[in-house]
């Protein structure tokens, strides 16, 4: 191989590698388009007695709930192992009676289980879970994140 053609090789390699990292970016069906969105916290204790349920049916406040996963669309990275039994909360986006995305949120980690079956993960800070959950926050018997 000569030379020039070598070089060829390495630059269209080089053009090429950027668009093959293996960062996941989140493609969410429209949350614009939802009807609601819906925070599912089963507590602290094992059985039902704590279990809450919060469900927004307003459009800007599921537009908060889209634009705070949004805001995150590139840190999301594929989930190798099982997502968490039982996640403390979990977030569902619905148009009428249809799931279109699913969300868990396990102590600062937020988790997405696509309609096709595929897991990702996205790591939040503190204040990022906090500011997630608080979104839900209208009503007094909501427990806020610790």
């Amino acid at each position: 191989m000569s030379i020039r053609t070598w070089m060829f090789a390495v630059a269209g390699v080089l053009f090429f590698a950027p668009g093959c990292a293996t960062r996941h970016i989140l493609r969410m069906s429209n949350p614009e388009q939802a009807t609601t969105v819906a925070l599912f916290d089963q507590g602290e204790e094992n059985g039902t007695e704590d279990d809450s349920i919060v469900v927004l049916d307003d459009s800007a406040r599921i537009a908060d709930v889209a634009a705070f996963f949004k805001a995150r669309a590139e840190k999301w990275k594929p989930l190798n192992a099982r997502p968490p039994r039982n996640p403390r909360y979990q977030i569902s986006f619905r148009k009428w009676e249809e799931v279109t995305d699913r969300f868990w949120l396990e102590g600062r980690t937020v988790g997405l289980h696509t309609p096709a079956g595929g897991d990702f993960t996205c790591e939040l800070s503190t204040a990022e879970s906090a500011e997630l959950l608080e979104i839900f926050r209208f009503t007094t018997n909501f427990k806020s994140y610790k």
